[in-house]
């Protein structure tokens, strides 16, 4: 099947075309990313999706704090 590439859209390893999504579920959070309608593969935008896993470490943190 020949399909049209939109601007957004991306090509997926499997040789289908993945499609942009505004609202993909990624650790509770809501962010963008593809979504290949071939193999199902989900891409998350990376730049999202590593801010939340810093997130995501610093709330496990323990802090040790001293007020003085």
């Amino acid at each position: 099947m020949m399909f049209k590439m939109r601007k957004r859209d991306m090509k997926c390893a499997c040789g289908g075309i993945a499609t942009y999504h505004e609202e993909l579920k990624f650790n509770t959070y809501d962010i963008d990313g593809w979504v290949c309608k071939n193999c199902g593969e989900t891409f998350y935008n990376p730049e999202k999706a590593e801010r939340i896993l810093l997130f995501n470490k610093l709330k496990k943190a323990k802090y040790h704090l001293r007020l003085s």
